[in-house]
């Protein structure tokens, strides 16, 4: 507890799965107003869809960076993700 006490550490989270296949995370986080605490359930598809919006987002991220034009934002992102798909699980 002293950690967390001295701002050293901000957050922890932590993943669980059941043996029915239900996913369960538990965020906490410490900030300077006090702290909050998150439990959420979630089954295998909905952590799918979680995952795979992530990987958009994060695509999208990246033409924003490399300055994609706008006309060429959906070709980008259709080749970020194939290739995100084509690297190894890790």
């Amino acid at each position: 507890m002293a950690i967390i006490a001295t701002r050293q550490i901000s957050s922890i989270s932590c993943n669980a799965t059941a043996k029915d296949g239900k996913k369960y995370e538990l965020q906490f986080v410490s900030d300077a107003s006090g702290d909050v605490a998150r439990i959420r359930q979630s089954s295998l598809e909905e952590e799918r869809a979680r995952a795979k919006k992530a990987e958009q987002l994060e695509c999208r991220r990246k033409a924003a960076v490399a300055r994609v034009l706008p006309r060429d934002w959906t070709a980008y992102v259709i080749r970020c993700l194939a290739d995100d798909d084509q690297k190894p699980a890790q």
